[in-house]
């Protein structure tokens, strides 16, 4: 991801309103630190993030704003060592080291906690980023941590509140003039110990005025990571609530103008057909579909990248399968071939249909029922008309989608030869969508 990337370079779902709101919210009239900007896995976080931080520091050049990148941290096993590391980053030299002196003597004493349970681990660990201060600081730790009693470990606890204190009467100093921001990304995805103990740290640490933290984090994963610490009995909200001032959700659709809803990652395949020879073509003669797959399954930024990879992919093996001369049949087979392949079992149309697999395809592809009662052509999803053509000959072992009459299943199935008409005469969609995704692993 580009250091520099701004919402100048790019703001196709309009973010940046967003993020304009949250600088409005960095100052000391208003109690927001730490704030959280949820989103779920493949959102666009870390982009934001970096556009965000970068916002900042052009509405105010002389801000300190860092960006740390926890999970390639948590190696180090000590959230305090990543964040003082960071801060001595940017720091001018001569304050760079005050700045250390003063935060050595708590990082050691929380070194030497963590090395007890393996000494040395963490210098076996990437340390390119460290202060080299710092990692004389770590090495120490880890000869007290071997050779330490009991005693001087009580001992250590004692200095350990003046250390603290020290370190955050620095922390106060280098922030009394220029506002601090510190931006936390990718907290759900480090070990469930290392997100806790981020979250602590920012609480007893650097709870001061005029330092401002963002955590950029899946809320869902991080309550998930405070219960395997602390039980399931724990109410992992709570406990959250506790250490989060603000929680802000990164929305995935936006309104243009205002009246109509776009969702971001429609939005994302437009943008990425219009970039792509292949992926045009698949937008010119089946985008609707395509988009309307993207939005029935709720495809996040990341999955619909993904989509698009293997809809490119496909299409450069078969030697632009989609054209205005293929049967729409084929192309709607086509875009679900390619996703059961991207996101689903791939073989899970090879055997015979039980009501399981059915259930399976049905969950994968979020279709909840069969409309056999519609009143319009335009109101049934074409996704769930492929849907009824994979299982149609398997229809009665599902009670979920089984019709109620002959009558419901023949008004839906003259709908569904609307769409079929002769095309398969010798096969079946199910054996035909199968084929698709047998090819796609290079399997004939």
């Amino acid at each position: 991801m580009q250091e520099t990337l701004s919402f100048s370079d790019r703001d196709e779902f309009q973010r940046k309103s967003i993020a304009e709101n949250i600088v409005k919210l960095l100052n000391p009239d208003t109690d927001i630190s730490p704030l959280v900007i949820d989103g779920d896995w493949g959102t666009g976080k870390t982009e934001f993030s970096i556009k965000l931080k970068n916002l900042i520091i052009e509405q105010d050049p002389e801000s300190k704003v860092i960006y740390i990148d926890a999970f390639k941290g948590d190696h180090a096993e000590s959230p305090l060592l990543l964040i003082a590391s960071a801060i001595a980053r940017i720091l001018p030299e001569k304050e760079k080291q005050a700045f250390i002196k003063k935060a050595i003597p708590a990082i050691r004493f929380g070194m030497k906690t963590v090395l007890k349970a393996g000494a040395g681990w963490v210098l076996r660990q990437e340390t390119d980023n460290m202060a080299e201060e710092f990692q004389d600081a770590i090495k120490k730790a880890s000869n007290a941590a071997i050779d330490g009693t009991v005693e001087n470990i009580l001992e250590d606890h004692i200095e350990a509140e003046k250390n603290i204190n020290s370190l955050k009467t620095c922390i106060e100093e280098l922030s009394a003039k220029q506002r601090t921001v510190i931006i936390i990304d990718e907290l759900d995805r480090c070990k469930p110990n290392f997100s806790t103990s981020i979250l602590e740290v920012i609480k007893h640490i650097f709870d001061t005025q005029n330092v401002y933290f963002i955590l950029v984090t899946n809320t869902k994963q991080l309550r998930a990571s405070i219960n395997h610490i602390y039980g399931y009995s724990l109410d992992s909200q709570k406990y959250l609530d506790k250490f989060i001032k603000y929680t802000i959700s990164l929305p995935d659709a936006f309104k243009n103008g205002r009246y109509e809803n776009f969702k971001a990652s429609v939005i994302y395949w437009l943008q990425l057909a219009k970039d792509s020879p292949n992926l045009s073509l698949i937008e010119k003669h089946i985008g609707e579909e395509v988009r309307q797959l993207i939005t029935q399954t709720n495809l996040s930024l990341r999955e619909t990248h993904t989509f698009a990879r293997n809809l490119n992919i496909f299409q450069t093996l078969e030697e632009n399968r989609i054209t205005d001369r293929t049967y729409y049949i084929y192309r709607c087979i086509f875009i679900i071939a390619v996703f059961i392949h991207c996101f689903g079992d791939k073989n899970l149309l090879k055997e015979e249909l039980t009501s399981e697999s059915i259930d399976k395809l049905a969950d994968l592809l979020k279709v909840d029922a069969i409309p056999y009662e519609f009143e319009t052509t335009s109101s049934v999803s074409r996704i769930t008309i492929i849907f009824y053509g994979i299982i149609k000959e398997s229809i009665y072992i599902n009670k979920r989608f089984a019709p109620k009459n002959e009558i419901e299943l023949k008004k839906f199935d003259d709908l569904y030869h609307r769409f079929e008409d002769t095309h398969f005469m010798n096969s079946t969609v199910k054996s035909r969508t199968n084929d698709f995704i047998q090819e796609m692993s290079f399997i004939r």
